[in-house]
């Protein structure tokens, strides 16, 4: 089994999608997420009780705080996947109406990367798995650009492709990994039948980091894609991300950025994740193929050994409960959707598919206190809509360090 020490640099291979030379390159950028001096520019989603977008809004219709403090928003337009886009905050090139001559670039087409987490996965969950990864590629527009990555079986290469019958068949390739964290190999069983708590979890830390480690390139690797991305996790969650001892938290939280170094925790290596995510426009959604969690021994666990060991059962009740605890939190981060206790698995994947074909890019101009050299402080974010019944998810903050310094 590899671990991440051996995981290999992620190299982006599109497939003729984009970036190929000779390809138009727009004199002024998709919209994307502004940590700038100038403006602090972020991606938010207005849903209404039936989770439709609401598209309606102006700036006035907002609430921005910044470390609680209400900030003056200076622009809040909508922007639908693949349509042209007219951006507020660029200079008219006319002396008519800022918003008739201000100039318009194109949005880049959805683009998704589904990681489908087969290092901590049943069997169960992976055949639930394999079909909300065939929902989401028979739902793709024709201009939508895709990639499917395994976090047990990655050759390093990050494929994005509109090729639907390609995308088809890396789905049903998936297979699920009887090695995986759910799983317990039979070496972990003594003689009398009970089982040995740390090499399992020392095992399933490994895996963990793994895991994070594959999610965590990706996002790093999509920087470099055009426009507002999104990472679907398919997982069963990482019910050891907080007990990884001094030793794991130091191999996942390589420094993305120089600046913002490394986190001395799980939650801080995270955070810093989800401030490095904002800044690549990337929003990650969470889906648990599980379904509805069950207290019982699942069917995967019925194949085991017998576990006659009660600290073991109770790490099991202990590690359901808090695996689901942990999808929440790089969604909760970057805005995006966290799908649990839904068994109809399908149905989940197209609400987030449904999600990314548009949002509201709000903004407004931060003061001198939000980039203070002398310390990095983190800004958490609220935003607020003036209309009743509508839910709202945006990122939850950003490191103090502007585009410029990076």
């Amino acid at each position: 089994m590899r671990y991440l020490s051996s995981i290999p640099l992620v190299l982006l291979a599109t497939g003729g999608i984009a970036g190929e030379p000779g390809d138009a390159t727009p004199e002024r950028p998709g919209p994307v997420i502004r940590i700038s001096v100038e403006v602090i520019q972020l991606d938010v989603v207005v849903t209404d009780k039936q989770g439709r977008h609401v598209i309606d809004l102006e700036p006035g219709d907002f609430e921005i705080r910044e470390d609680g403090r209400v900030q003056s928003v200076s622009h809040a337009t909508y922007v639908r996947a693949g349509e042209p886009w007219t951006d507020p905050t660029a200079p008219p090139v006319g002396a008519t109406s800022d918003r008739e001559m201000a100039p318009t670039a194109p949005v880049p087409p959805r683009t998704l990367v589904l990681v489908y987490d087969d290092l901590g996965m049943s069997l169960d969950s992976a055949v639930r798995a394999r079909k909300a990864f065939l929902t989401v590629v028979d739902g793709l527009l024709p201009a939508d650009r895709a990639a499917i990555v395994s976090t047990g079986d990655w050759n390093g290469a990050l494929r994005l492709s509109s090729d639907r019958q390609e995308l088809h068949a890396a789905a049903s390739r998936l297979r699920f990994r009887p090695d995986s964290r759910d799983g317990a190999p039979p070496s972990f069983f003594t003689d009398a039948g009970s089982y040995r708590l740390d090499d399992a979890f020392d095992r399933n830390q490994r895996l963990t980091v793994d895991s994070l480690a594959v999610t965590m390139q990706v996002i790093e690797e999509l920087q470099a894609v055009q426009g507002r991305k999104a990472v679907i996790l398919v997982s069963e969650g990482f019910p050891d991300i907080t007990m990884l001892d001094n030793h794991y938290v130091g191999i996942a939280s390589w420094p993305v950025d120089p600046t913002l170094g490394r986190g001395a925790d799980v939650p801080g290596t995270l955070r810093r994740v989800g401030d490095f995510a904002a800044r690549a426009s990337v929003v990650v959604h969470a889906l648990d193929p599980r379904g509805l969690v069950a207290s019982g021994p699942g069917a995967a666990e019925a194949t085991s050994p017998p576990l006659v060991d009660p600290h073991h059962l109770r790490r099991q009740s202990y590690m359901r409960q808090t695996s689901q605890a942990s999808l929440q939190y790089l969604p909760r981060e970057t805005g995006g959707m966290a799908i649990l206790d839904n068994n109809d698995v399908a149905l989940g994947a197209r609400r987030i598919l449904d999600d990314m074909s548009g949002y509201y890019l709000v903004g407004y101009q931060p003061g001198e206190a939000t980039f203070d050299g002398d310390r990095l402080d983190y800004h958490g974010i609220e935003v607020s809509v003036k209309r009743k019944g509508v839910k709202v998810r945006t990122r939850r903050g950003f490191y103090g360090v502007s585009d410029e310094q990076l």
